[in-house]
């Protein structure tokens, strides 16, 4: 698409080597961009005994145990997966942000949560 701009637009012929050269510097510049702007990548989700913090695009939410009420899978596209909370109501992230082992380990400790949060309500 380059090419042909060039070509018609500057009556520049670009020749395969200069094309490759520049689809070369284009990728090694993509790749370097996304490598600086997340450096810690774009969602990340901590979960312990006092809270779960989200982090989605360099906005962090923080839900208390004690404002935490469960959480859902959204069932339609895009698929979400929805914590809701008493003070902010629902806090969402993409089903997909995590690969398949880490969603796993994540039910597994929101499930944790709810029914450790459970047995301290039935205290």
């Amino acid at each position: 698409m380059f090419s042909l701009a060039c070509k018609y637009i500057f009556s520049y012929s670009i020749n395969l080597i200069d094309h490759a050269a520049m689809l070369v510097v284009v990728t090694l510049g993509t790749l370097g961009y996304i490598q600086f702007k997340y450096k810690k990548g774009s969602q990340f989700l901590e979960i312990n005994e006092s809270k779960i913090v989200i982090g989605n695009k360099g906005v962090v939410a923080e839900i208390k145990n004690k404002d935490f009420q469960g959480y859902k899978i959204s069932k339609f596209l895009p698929c979400q997966v929805i914590i809701k909370n008493k003070i902010y109501g629902k806090t969402a992230f993409s089903y997909y942000a995590f690969s398949l082992s880490q969603r796993k380990k994540i039910f597994e400790l929101l499930e944790e949560y709810s029914a450790n949060k459970s047995l301290k309500q039935d205290s």
